[in-house]
């Protein structure tokens, strides 16, 4: 009677840990809630599941207290960087205003090998300055341009976030290494190796997608791609070993990009004028975090310039050092430079306001959250409860959890948040690498945030076309088949 007893109150406990992650799931899937509003209740849920696991000897209002402050700290690192990103991206859109005013935008003649680059190329760099799926919006209107038609424009928008983990330089990522305690370093260059083989997926992918348009892809081009692909590899993995995680994609694809334009562009003098208007910022900002990252002695000294840690156990914030700071001032320099008036300024912290209130609501809430299963010891508990059920194959189901909570969430951030905890206690049952299990989570948890409903909404809202939804996830589904496929077998031959 006891024994029965007790496997009762176990299942309860059990049920009452995975209820958190269970409600957001259940409420995101249902697609009636934001996943603001999922993520608050997730915490909310997580409360009476940390009382269970602290016990009655424990203060709860202590535990929950300190551990959110922890969090909340965690999170303004990220915070900082979608604040300042979107600083950025709001003074160009008033300075494209300002600068082509009365252009006119005229098609783009059909280019297979331009629209390799926008997919390749020009999407990622943008996603990896400023994330959030940004690069879908600006690659969808040149890809319109450039005579791609129907569902098929916003599904080739999509390979503009293959490259997530470094999105927004690199913040979901800066999030997750920290939930794992896995050094930042460790984390970028072990994503770099999973998304190797995953970029060659793509290209595969964008193939059967050519064909399927009728455009001519020979043997020689085929070839040029596997090239360029290749030598984004390459580049990714040199820029997270040795420089810095943080810039890895942003110099990764910039320096491609500006060969690539090299070698394919031609247009003529006026144009190339205005593009270099255009550029400039971009180009100030890949130089600041280049030269802050590659020279030791600067690097040294802006990092212990000004250092902020509120407690020791917490990370530091090196103000100098951080992508944010940059940034910021290449914002606030490129606005004085070309003479934004007090209105236009007012425009950007408009645009600010709008578009950053509930990305900074949602990393805080899942922070804080992820802090709160983790410090408890209910991520641990619910990894050996899952690792008791499968045995030997539990680790195998890892990408699965991080694709979901990628699709789920539509966040790198969120998904890393969300699931890091687990998977780390997760590997911890099942001998995996703390190392690699970190960088399976934020690879899978990033890949997947392409398919997520967030995302496929920003495509389908641009094209003007209704329900156009189901017809861009029919197209989508092999993306999201190659990744899981890929991922899943990376963790049985045991990466």
């Amino acid at each position: 009677m006891a024994q029965g007893k007790d496997k009762g109150s176990s299942a309860v406990i059990i049920e009452l840990e995975i209820l958190p992650v269970a409600a957001v799931v259940i409420l995101l899937a249902s697609r009636r809630v934001t996943v603001l509003q999922a993520g608050l209740a997730g915490a909310l849920l997580t409360i009476p599941a940390v009382a269970m696991a602290l016990g009655p000897t424990k203060p709860l209002l202590t535990f929950l207290m300190r551990n959110a402050a922890a969090g909340a700290w965690l999170a303004w690192q990220a915070i900082s960087v979608v604040l300042a990103g979107l600083i950025f991206y709001n003074v160009l859109r008033v300075a494209d205003q300002v600068l082509f005013s009365g252009d006119t935008y005229s098609p783009i003649a059909f280019s297979y090998r331009q629209i390799f680059a926008v997919c390749f190329l020009l999407g990622p760099f943008l996603e990896s300055v400023t994330g959030f799926g940004v690069a879908l919006i600006i690659t969808i209107p040149i890809l319109l341009r450039m005579g791609v038609k129907g569902p098929m424009v916003a599904v080739l928008a999509l390979f503009s976030q293959t490259l997530v983990p470094w999105g927004a330089l690199a913040i979901g990522t800066v999030i997750g290494a920290g939930l794992a305690d896995v050094p930042l370093h460790t984390v970028g260059v072990r994503s770099a190796l999973i998304t190797g083989p995953l970029l060659f997926g793509y290209l595969i992918v964008f193939w059967s997608y050519a064909h399927r348009e009728g455009w001519r892809v020979d043997l020689w081009q085929r070839i040029d791609d596997v090239a360029w692909v290749g030598a984004l590899v390459v580049m990714l993995y040199l820029s997270n070993q040795f420089v810095e995680v943080q810039a890895a994609g942003l110099i990764a694809t910039s320096l491609l990009l500006g060969v690539r334009f090299w070698r394919d562009v031609r247009i003529s003098a006026a144009a190339r004028q205005a593009l270099i208007r255009v550029a400039q910022p971009y180009v100030w900002l890949t130089l600041i975090i280049l030269v802050t990252r590659v020279f030791p002695p600067l690097r040294g000294f802006l990092r212990g310039l000004w250092l902020i840690q509120p407690s020791r156990a917490w990370p530091v914030f090196s103000v100098f050092y951080q992508v944010s700071f940059w940034l910021l001032a290449v914002a606030i320099v490129y606005g004085l430079k070309i003479r934004l008036s007090k209105t236009q300024w007012k425009a950007v912290g408009v645009g600010v306001w709008h578009a950053g209130r509930a990305p900074v609501m949602v990393i805080l809430a899942f922070v804080v959250m992820a802090q709160w299963i983790s410090r408890a010891g209910i991520a641990a508990d619910l990894a050996m409860q899952w690792a008791h059920f499968a045995g030997p194959v539990a680790i195998w189901a890892s990408p699965v959890f991080s694709a979901i909570a990628g699709f789920l969430t539509g966040s790198n951030t969120a998904s890393n948040a969300l699931v890091m905890p687990l998977q780390m206690a997760l590997a911890k049952s099942g001998g995996l690498s703390p190392g690699w299990a970190a960088a399976m989570q934020n690879t899978a948890g990033s890949n997947f945030t392409l398919l997520s409903p967030v995302r496929i909404a920003m495509g389908a809202a641009l094209l003007h076309a209704p329900n156009v939804e189901s017809s861009i996830y029919r197209l989508a589904f092999p993306l999201g088949v190659m990744v899981l496929v890929m991922l899943v077998l990376m963790m049985v031959l045991g990466l």
